[in-house]
């Protein structure tokens, strides 16, 4: 039953982008006409690394038990270069470089994660229940159009445990709950404007935490094979701390933000960490026979609710979502 096991996962993401953006606003104010303009091109090119991996050593305890030690390293590195060029008349081209709306940003995320965990298992009953510590560095780096860095520690303790007990070969219960952390994307962290809509401007926060879930779950299943009947309950719910909702501003006069001018009325949307999201949900499914048809119908019914926290004009705003899905299969 002892036990020692490598693994190494590795990837690579390029995108290339290339727009081409003219908006035409007309404002009124005070019964006075405004016309404004905007024509402009832009490329983004984005470029992202990641490898990872971990090694795990077990070692039994007595019949039923077993002891597992981990350890799971983890590196990424995004870069994102963002140009943007407005049209200059007098030589009829795009040659005006646009420093507010350009970027150069560079991003590295290291992880180091230490386990240790503990199994039980016999024919009926399987349980297992760890902790881990994690230590997290996430390095953000902004070269253009202004030079700024932020480095940011975060240091984690990631309980686990599942429980899955089997009544029989053909009924059993499963009991979980897990913890995980998420880091902010490079989009999220990139200091810079996209006016694609100028009328709802958005951008990212270099100051963002990482997000911390834990995550809740049952799951029923019991089938009877004389009858041909099954039967499947499924319940999780997701708490978010540190979640990345959208902080959104609405200017109630002209505002200069980040050398761009956004009229009254304008939307300023960026990421911000926020507490207190939820989601949860739940399904059912059962089977049964229908024996002068010769065939077998599957009805299910679900619930889904989600919680979402923002700010609107820096004030918290949270919207509560339900839904309700039903379905059948024959």
């Amino acid at each position: 039953g002892r036990t020692i096991s490598f693994n190494l996962t590795t990837g690579l993401t390029t995108k290339k982008s290339n727009g081409s953006l003219f908006t035409l606003n007309n404002y009124e104010t005070d019964s006075i006409p405004t016309i404004d303009s905007i024509d402009q091109k832009s490329s983004i090119r984005t470029r992202s690394y990641t490898i990872g991996g971990n090694i795990v050593y077990t070692e039994p305890i007595k019949k039923y038990g077993q002891l597992s030690i981990s350890y799971s390293p983890f590196f990424t590195k995004s870069t994102s270069q963002k140009n943007t060029d407005n049209y200059d008349a007098l030589t009829d081209s795009y040659s005006l470089t646009d420093t507010a709306l350009s970027n150069q940003f560079n991003n590295t995320y290291l992880k180091n994660n230490i386990g240790i965990s503990y199994r039980y298992n016999n024919k009926k009953l399987s349980w297992t229940i760890g902790v881990s510590g994690q230590d997290a560095l996430l390095r953000s780096e902004q070269l253009l159009p202004n030079q700024f860095s932020v480095n940011k520690n975060f240091l984690s303790v990631l309980p686990n445990t599942e429980l899955n007990y089997k009544f029989s070969k053909t009924e059993n219960l499963r009991f979980f709950y897990r913890t995980s952390t998420n880091p902010p994307s490079i989009t999220q962290l990139q200091n810079v404007i996209d006016n694609s809509n100028s009328l709802i401007l958005t951008t990212g926060n270099p100051e963002l935490k990482q997000t911390f879930t834990q995550t809740i779950g049952l799951r029923y299943g019991r089938a009877n094979t004389e009858k041909a009947t099954n039967l499947f309950i499924f319940a999780n719910a997701n708490n978010t701390i540190n979640y990345i909702a959208n902080s959104t501003t609405i200017f109630a006069r002209d505002t200069i933000i980040n050398d761009i001018k956004a009229t009254a009325g304008t939307q300023f949307i960026q990421p911000t960490n926020l507490s207190g999201y939820w989601n949860k949900r739940t399904f059912i499914t059962y089977g049964f026979p229908i024996t002068k048809m010769k065939s077998n119908m599957n009805v299910n019914g679900g619930f889904v609710y989600t919680r979402t926290p923002t700010l609107i004009n820096s004030l918290r705003n949270t919207a509560n979502s339900f839904a309700f899905n039903a379905g059948f299969s024959l």
